[in-house]
């Protein structure tokens, strides 16, 4: 069985959290939207899984400097996810 805290969790590197702390996403003529959330906080991933599962397949995430998800990972993460993603 896949586990957050085993499985999930050490996914997401302190380098990768900073950045979605930082992410802001650009709106035309105001200010940018914060689209930032804590990738370390189980329940701001199970919000967010799709988007996630999204961005690590299509090789946008993660932005930062650290490498792009192996589908191995990618694998991984949506087992998490069809199994309804358990916080074990």
């Amino acid at each position: 069985m896949v586990s957050w805290k085993t499985n999930i969790r050490p996914l997401f590197t302190d380098l990768n959290r900073g950045c979605m702390l930082r992410a802001r996403k650009p709106q035309p003529n105001r200010l940018a939207e914060d689209v930032s959330f804590d990738l370390h906080l189980f329940d701001a991933v199970r919000e967010h899984a799709d988007k996630i599962l999204l961005e690590v397949t299509s090789g946008n995430m993660p932005r930062d400097d650290g490498p792009r998800w192996d589908i191995d990972k990618v694998r991984l993460f949506a087992q998490w996810m069809m199994a309804g993603m358990p916080d074990n």
